[in-house]
């Protein structure tokens, strides 16, 4: 018998080390047409395993844009969608901006038209002296199609978001993703954060 494509073929063993929720409060967005995804590269034995992101040479240049809140205020949520003939998934993540300068203001106008990518980065951080520390760390949503913002709000006396913004970014109502978000890993921790790193403007801290 032939085994056919999709089928279990491994292991989960139990996990003994202490799972930990959440995301940071910084994230990264990349415009989607920035993304050079023929020169990206997947690890070899794991299509999900992103190992290596290239920016297009464009003009003005590609950057990875820094946004960060405070206090766990970045939410990350991934859903599968079941449709009549195939499953796909839902990225979704809320982020919150704690300000209303009229430069965010233009900064929300521009990604309401836009499409982006968004690396996240888990609290989650799992040893592995076999595969290297830091596979558990950056995940990449929105890689086949990119996210969109679905929705923005700013209450003006809200003392929770202190007159803040709160957006609500996912995939669009047509397209949703071929696969769970994309983990980010090169080798360990160290050089993965080097490569984020290397994707950042220069605005970014």
């Amino acid at each position: 018998m032939t085994i056919g494509c999709n089928q279990i073929v491994a292991c989960i063993l139990k996990n003994c080390e202490n799972l930990v929720p959440g995301i940071k409060d910084k994230a990264y967005f990349i415009n989607y047409d920035c993304v050079d995804k023929d020169n990206s590269s997947f690890d070899a034995d794991n299509a999900l395993i992103l190992t290596d992101i290239h920016l297009a040479t464009a003009s003005p240049p590609c950057y990875a844009y820094c946004v960060e809140g405070y206090n766990f205020s970045n939410e990350h949520k991934v859903s599968m969608v079941k449709k009549t003939y195939q499953k796909t998934w839902e990225h979704g993540f809320v982020f919150r901006i704690f300000d209303n300068t009229p430069e965010d203001k233009l900064w929300i106008e521009n990604l309401k038209d836009s499409r982006f990518i968004v690396i996240i980065e888990n609290n989650y951080s799992k040893p592995d002296a076999t595969n290297g520390d830091g596979r558990t760390v950056f995940e990449v949503l929105g890689w086949d199609f990119g996210l969109e913002l679905n929705a923005a709000e700013r209450d003006a006396n809200s003392d929770e978001m202190l007159g803040g913004w709160l957006l609500t970014a996912g995939c669009s109502d047509k397209f949703k993703e071929s696969s769970v978000p994309l983990t980010l890993f090169q080798t360990n921790i160290t050089t993965t954060r080097a490569l984020v790193d290397s994707l950042l403007a220069p605005c970014c801290p």
